[in-house]
């Protein structure tokens, strides 16, 4: 795919395909693998309105809310942001085809990722230039239609922001996040862990990646075939020899959960 970026990849459980979206051409675009990614079908626009058209998607991961969910069961959703720090939007499809845009713009929001919580609602968390000058932390919001629609943008003080992306995860029936952990700089990567996903619950005790290294852009996964980690792929530069600047390797970690239990 040339001249195309911000690639958002989802599994769609309902389909059995992996649906991956990004920007091209200031156009949104879709394709769909159908095993598991050794091919993937033609590229097809995802069609939104013109306001929302080249919202650059993620980058990351999109959700597919749970067979369970009390609103929209089996519901995918992508997140992107439209202009550096001015509104993310949501778009959602209950077919894989046809898309709606939530009814919510989260205004002053940019890379973002959303996570189902427990009684089925939508969390959105999101990087913000600071847009809060009492708390450099990530922007959240929460929707409780399924996408639909967003409540206004709070702050968690527990999930400080040094400008930068980052990635949150339901694994195990626990909720991760991971990004760089201080509000200046990308450097001494942490993973969080919170029984709940909500702001306020985060524990205390993290697990720093490369301790006064770089770490740049992240993105956790669950790891169903081994529940006992959660997976983070992260951006470094542990090879200085043989590249230049903060995100020029790119590293897969296995995160032990136990470690959030001692």
């Amino acid at each position: 795919m040339s001249d195309a970026g911000q690639d958002t990849v989802v599994w769609d459980a309902a389909q059995r395909a992996v649906v991956l979206q990004y920007t091209q051409d200031s156009h949104n675009k879709q394709v769909v693998s159908k095993d598991l990614g050794a091919t993937w079908g033609p590229a097809a626009d995802v069609v939104l309105p013109a306001a929302v058209t080249g919202a650059a998607t993620g980058p990351g991961r999109g959700l597919q809310l749970s067979s369970t969910n009390p609103v929209a069961p089996g519901r995918l959703l992508f997140i992107g942001h439209h202009g550096a720090y001015v509104e993310d939007y949501v778009w959602y499809s209950d077919d894989g085809v046809h898309w709606n845009v939530s009814r919510s713009d989260l205004a002053k929001m940019d890379e973002a990722q959303l996570v189902e919580l427990h009684d089925g609602r939508v969390l959105a968390n999101m990087r913000n230039n600071h847009a809060n000058a009492s708390c450099a932390c990530r922007g959240i919001a929460i929707s409780a239609d399924g996408g639909a629609s967003f409540g206004p943008v709070s702050y968690d003080p527990q999930l400080p922001e040094p400008v930068c992306m980052a990635s949150v995860v339901a694994a195990g029936g626990r909720f991760y996040f991971a990004n760089p952990g201080t509000v200046h700089g990308r450097t001494n990567g942490a993973v969080r862990m919170s029984p709940s996903g909500l702001p306020g619950t985060w524990v205390d005790r993290q697990l720093v990646v490369n301790a006064n290294g770089s770490y740049a852009y992240s993105c956790l996964t669950d790891l169903p075939a081994a529940p006992q980690y959660v997976g983070l792929l992260w951006e470094t530069n542990l090879d200085r020899g043989t590249c230049d600047g903060d995100s020029c390797n790119m590293v897969f970690s296995l995160v032990p959960t136990s470690y959030f239990d001692e």
